[in-house]
């Protein structure tokens, strides 16, 4: 299977380093047949990576001028990567992709995978978990799992993307008991809610890991529980906008999967199950 959608796309708005203009032409050369925006969300905090008010409406404007200048050659669908801490009009947008950023203690919290914020959070670690990464890990899982029970999105993205500083075991013990006990029930939660989960290959694709989000070990869980599951690439550059998806997609039919979700094409339907 070929996958001709991206669900999980930034731009100049937010964090992105390219204009929706940009993402959309290189999704034609691509042969797409969908795209879904999914800026971050405005917040009251850490507005560096998030739209602004003014970038949110200006957003609106320039998607439906591209749904009106390209809409007879590809979906364009907009949709917003709301973190559990973002300023959302739901009705507004056409999907909500959930994003848990922050590990949270009492009136404390930090960033789990802001490259310039690193050291800030190994820093958190030990000052507010006295080094028991384990602990904080699982408390962020928990945190994963009540924003799914809360907010019941339509996907559920980068489930374990605190994974992102812990290649080498060095933020925490991922085989710890408390760890896979706090991603199984998060796991749980999201697919009560609905949601799908996100398979993520951004974290690949700027060369930070191996695998994708979720890692592939915690997907039997997931395909045992019933969900679905939905590609994105996480892409803030045009060339990552289907990154490593067709591999993925093979590893998934060696898992047993038999379809994946994507954004509907010319037509379509918002969401449309195609068989792997």
């Amino acid at each position: 299977m070929r996958v001709f959608s991206n669900c999980h796309t930034h731009t100049i708005f937010s964090d992105g380093r390219a204009t929706a203009e940009e993402m959309v032409l290189a999704a034609l050369e691509r042969g797409m047949r969908s795209l879904g925006f999914s800026d971050h969300s405005v917040q009251t905090f850490d507005q560096y990576y998030t739209m602004s008010l003014e970038s949110e409406r200006e957003s609106f404007l320039e998607i439906q001028r591209l749904r009106d200048q390209y809409g007879e050659k590809i979906r364009i669908w907009h949709g917003v990567e709301q973190d559990t801490h973002g300023i959302v009009r739901r009705e507004e947008y056409d999907y909500i992709l959930l994003a848990q950023h922050y590990v949270e203690k009492g009136e404390m919290r930090c960033p789990v995978d802001s490259r310039p914020r690193r050291e800030e959070l190994f820093q958190f670690r030990d000052s507010v978990y006295g080094g028991d990464g384990a602990q904080m890990a699982a408390d962020y899982f928990f945190l994963a799992g009540e924003a799914a029970r809360v907010f019941r999105p339509d996907i559920f993205a980068h489930f374990d993307v605190i994974r992102v500083f812990n290649r080498e075991g060095e933020l925490y013990d991922a085989r710890d008991a408390r760890v896979l006990q706090a991603e199984e029930e998060a796991l749980k939660k999201i697919a009560a809610s609905g949601a799908m989960l996100e398979l993520n290959t951004g974290g690949m694709a700027r060369g930070y890991l191996s695998e994708p989000y979720p890692e592939w070990d915690f997907l039997p869980l997931w395909k045992e529980m019933g969900g679905r599951l939905i590609f994105g690439s996480d892409s803030h550059v045009p060339q990552f906008l289907q990154y490593d998806f067709d591999r993925c997609a093979m590893r998934l039919r060696e898992m047993g999967f038999r379809s994946v979700w994507e954004l509907g094409g010319l037509g379509e339907a918002l969401f449309v199950e195609r068989e792997l």
